[in-house]
């Protein structure tokens, strides 16, 4: 048994790529498991690899939420694009909560929603006779994230949605919808 930080130089050390390596600081500090990076960092100091993560550490955010919304921000830090806000919740004119983004230029109101296969597709559920999926919780993501979206629309947001496939095999592409969302913008 090692400790959270110990485990975390592991792995990081271990990491054949930065964006696997950013994803597990960020995950562990989300857990709570860790608050600050710098004990884990100084576990990794004077091991094989610790030259080439070096960078890395400076790159985590807690507040990331999985792994595809850490590599959708380092696409979008990668190209230029650095997110203002990480979950930043977008209110009605009357203060109303409306919906929660994860990556957002809220100067611009330009939001990058990254949408993994596991929650949309593997959100389970029963299907009533009009195939919508109904949850525990109430209606399917898919069509909750609907609703939001309509939402941010009549709020005059601009959503961007990215998947694993495009920030793993399409970065540029990525980079591209976000800047073009974002020229298309007044500051």
């Amino acid at each position: 048994m090692t400790s959270p930080a110990r485990t975390l130089a592991d792995l990081v050390l271990g990491s054949a790529e930065p964006e696997e390596a950013v994803s597990l600081m960020d995950a562990a500090l989300r857990s709570g498991r860790l608050d600050r990076l710098d004990v884990a960092r100084a576990a990794a100091a004077g091991r094989p690899g610790c030259r080439r993560a070096e960078p890395w550490w400076s790159r985590a955010d807690g507040r990331s939420e999985s792994a595809l919304e850490t590599r959708a921000r380092l696409v979008l830090v990668d190209g230029g694009l650095l997110p203002e806000q990480l979950q930043w919740l977008v209110r009605d004119e009357s203060g109303v909560p409306v919906a929660r983004v994860d990556l957002a230029y809220p100067s611009r109101r330009v939001a990058v929603e990254a949408d993994g296969v596991r929650f949309h597709v593997g959100a389970g559920g029963n299907r009533g006779a009009s195939g919508v999926a109904w949850t525990r919780d109430g209606v399917d993501p898919v069509f909750r994230d609907r609703r939001r979206q309509n939402a941010l629309a009549r709020l005059d947001w601009k959503i961007v949605r990215v998947t694993w496939f495009d920030v793993v095999d399409q970065p540029l592409e990525v980079i591209a919808n976000v800047r073009g969302a974002l020229s298309s913008r007044p500051a």
